[in-house]
């Protein structure tokens, strides 16, 4: 189900596009421009819980991405160029978060594991 078409070209899709579970709960929301996901977009569980949220450019996941728990706290969140993960990814833990840093997908440099903000550990 596609909801909130703001244009639409038979040739080029460019629209704002909604879809739904088979629930009615929306499932995800964004922009497509010449039938490619482009901008930000957001993705939805089908209890209507925010799961993940980021940008694309030309397709592919280009920017800053948020990734959440079934309950919406938040669980991970970072950088992708090109599809790939790059700069510091922080995961959230019910008792600590840890940070690592990425280049091209891999772990790049060390990790750090915190509690209350403040570093307890360094692999």
């Amino acid at each position: 189900i596609s909801v909130g078409i703001v244009s639409y070209s038979p040739h080029k899709k460019n629209a704002n596009i909604g879809k739904s579970h088979e629930n009615g709960k929306i499932k995800s929301e964004g922009h497509y421009s010449k039938n490619v996901k482009v901008l930000y977009w957001k993705y939805y569980n089908e209890n209507g819980k925010l799961v993940e949220e980021g940008s694309y450019l030309n397709g592919i996941k280009d920017g800053y991405w948020k990734y959440y728990n079934d309950n919406g706290t938040p669980n991970t969140e970072g950088i992708y160029v090109k599809n790939k993960k790059n700069d510091w990814w922080t995961c959230y833990k019910d008792d600590y978060v840890i940070k690592t840093q990425y280049r091209d997908d891999i772990q790049h440099g060390y990790k750090a594991f915190y509690i209350n903000d403040k570093c307890v550990k360094v692999e």
